[in-house]
């Protein structure tokens, strides 16, 4: 099967579409101009019959002069030439030119008219032979009220022979000349115009081949406001997600060697201490190893759960959960976790219900991941304070706020925050057990429930994050 390529398929389409339009065109203009001309000569051929018959009605008021009108087919001509003022043909039998002299104004011959006759008043034929009667259009010829007579002509059909018909066939090889004329034109200005059409196209291909071959930095030139330009964008933006998602991906891989590497390199120094015989292998040591390996498993479980949260592969049961009535069950584990860093919990909570569609497991997790969060980095002796209300502006959504007493935050580092690994001090947060995924997870968890959150300053001299979800509108 011969492959086309678009621009030649494009081409032809053009091609034909445009010979169609012309052929279209060229039939309907001379189907138009067959029925307007011979319309428009028929009716010149009408305003010049009732002249002639108005000649024809003076003369046949004097007295007499009807009869003769009857009786003398060279007076009758001679009435019509003065009337007509041009060679006629009588019946279909054209007379000679010298039988009536040169016609005035017309040295070069005679021209082709309707063929003329005159009947009675029976409409009977006086000079000529009849055609049948509907190939005929008469005008009555009347002296008063009175009828005398008909004076009939058969109207120019488009087959008939003559100055007119020739002038029709040359209009028509002319629109046919023109027709010819447009469609080459159109088939030479059909392939510049679809290399121009096409030409975007191409050069997405050899885009996307580029970035087939990971050089995300390719960018296709945006040349005009269509959809290709449209196309063009999207497709540039998609090149930027891909390198970003393909650096954060490299990013994440060279950080997860990173935070590995240093449990391992502790466990492995002291091994090697003690298989030396440097450290003793006594219960210090050994709850020393046991420490590192409990980190170890802390972030092996973090990557986990952030990897199956940020796959989506998580199994929501989404249903309707009263975010107050979760809280108030998870409030004592949170207040002995918090008074076990010498913390203290606030829970203020409305005394009505507020629902959403959520999976309460996934919620419990989000809430203790936000708990150990404050439990790790509040200094002791400080507060912690967790609000649920209606958003003040809408009844649409439900929203949490979780703050902590100090330390603080940078301002530089909180749109950083839910960031994976990222750590405001990373010397102290490893120290304490950290490994700078947790916020990751919560910001996945929110995502998966259509929920937004945002992290800001604490008026409590901490961190604020701000959580919130669509309110379900069923209960």
């Amino acid at each position: 099967m011969i492959r086309l390529s678009i621009r030649t398929k494009l081409a032809l389409l053009l091609s034909i579409f445009s010979l169609l339009l012309i052929v279209t065109i060229l039939l309907l203009v001379q189907a138009s101009f067959d029925r307007g001309f011979y319309r428009y000569v028929n009716e010149a051929h009408l305003a010049r019959m009732q002249q002639v018959v108005e000649v024809v009605e003076q003369v046949a008021q004097q007295p007499g002069q009807w009869q003769r009108l009857q009786r003398d087919r060279r007076y009758w001509l001679e009435v019509l030439r003065s009337a007509y003022r041009e060679p006629v043909l009588l019946g279909g039998d054209e007379m000679p030119p010298g039988m009536l002299g040169k016609p005035t104004g017309r040295p070069d011959g005679w021209k082709k008219m309707p063929m003329v006759w005159l009947l009675d008043d029976v409409q009977r034929p006086v000079f000529g032979r009849t055609p049948p009667p509907d190939h005929l259009l008469r005008l009555p010829l009347r002296n008063g009220d009175r009828v005398l007579g008909y004076l009939a002509w058969k109207p120019l059909q488009p087959h008939d022979a003559g100055a007119e018909s020739v002038f029709v066939k040359k209009q028509q090889r002319l629109l046919l000349l023109i027709a010819a004329i447009t469609l080459v034109v159109c088939v030479l200005v059909a392939w510049p115009l679809s290399q121009y059409l096409v030409r975007p196209i191409q050069r997405l291909s050899q885009a996307m081949q580029t970035l087939m071959q990971r050089r995300y930095e390719v960018q296709v030139p945006v040349q005009s406001r269509d959809e290709l330009g449209d196309l063009a964008q999207d497709f540039n933006a998609m090149a930027r997600t891909l390198a970003e998602h393909d650096r954060s991906q490299r990013q994440w891989l060279a950080d997860i060697a990173h935070e590995l590497r240093t449990p391992l390199g502790v466990l492995q120094g002291e091994l090697e201490a003690m298989e030396d015989g440097v450290i003793a292998l006594e219960h210090a040591a050994v709850s020393s190893l046991q420490e590192e390996v409990r980190q170890l498993k802390r972030l092996v479980d973090d990557l986990h759960q952030l990897a199956v949260t940020d796959l989506g592969a998580l199994r929501y049961q989404f249903e309707a959960v009263d975010l107050v009535a979760l809280l108030q069950s998870l409030g004592a584990r949170m207040a002995q976790a918090a008074e076990l860093a010498g913390l203290r919990l606030q829970l203020e909570l409305p005394s009505s219900s507020l629902w959403i569609r959520a999976d309460a497991q996934r919620l419990e997790q989000l809430l203790m991941n936000l708990m150990q969060n404050s439990v790790r980095y509040t200094d002791r002796g400080g507060v912690i304070r967790v609000r649920v209300f209606a958003a003040p502006a809408s009844a649409d959504s439900v929203r949490l706020v979780w703050e902590d007493s100090a330390p603080g935050v940078a301002d530089s580092d909180l749109p950083c925050l839910f960031e994976r690994f990222y750590r405001v001090e990373n010397s102290r947060q490893r120290a304490l057990g950290g490994s700078g995924l947790g916020l990751a997870i919560v910001a996945n968890i929110v995502s998966a429930h259509g929920g937004t959150v945002a992290a800001e300053h604490s008026e409590l001299g901490g961190l604020r994050l701000s959580l919130s979800w669509p309110a379900d509108q069923t209960r």
